[in-house]
C-alpha cells in the first residue's frame, strides 16, 4: 500500500502542537527542567526510552539529537522522500508522551 502524503490540515495541526516544517521534515525540540528532583539529562533520556517503543511498533524511526536537557525530534518517510501519514501518527503519539 502506497504511503499517503500528509494533508495540509495535518501539517497546521502539527504546526498548532509547536512542529515546524523544514524541507521534507517536521521537527520538534522537547525541553526539560530541573523539577520533580530529577535532572534534565535524566528526563531527556527517560523521554527518549518511552518513545523508542513507539517508533518500534509503527517501524518509523525518528531522527533524535539528545543534549542535557533537549530531546529534538525529527520526523520524515525517508523511503518515500516526503512527509506521510505515518510521520503525523509518530508525532502524535510522541507529544502524548511528553504531558
Amino acid at each position: 500500500m502506497p504511503a499517503q502524503a500528509i494533508t495540509d490540515a495535518q501539517l497546521r495541526d502539527l504546526e498548532q502542537k509547536g512542529w515546524k516544517k523544514e524541507g521534507e521534515t517536521i521537527q520538534k525540540t522537547f525541553p526539560f527542567d530541573q523539577t520533580g528532583g530529577k535532572s534534565p539529562f535524566l528526563k531527556g533520556l527517560e523521554f527518549i526510552e518511552r518513545i523508542a517503543p513507539l517508533a518500534e511498533e509503527a517501524n518509523h524511526h525518528p531522527d533524535i539529537v539528545f543534549t542535557y536537557n533537549r530531546v529534538a525530534i525529527s520526523l520524515t518517510t525517508h523511503d518515500k522522500g516526503m512527509l506521510t501519514q505515518k510521520d503525523y501518527d509518530l508525532a502524535l503519539k510522541i507529544d502524548s508522551v511528553f504531558k
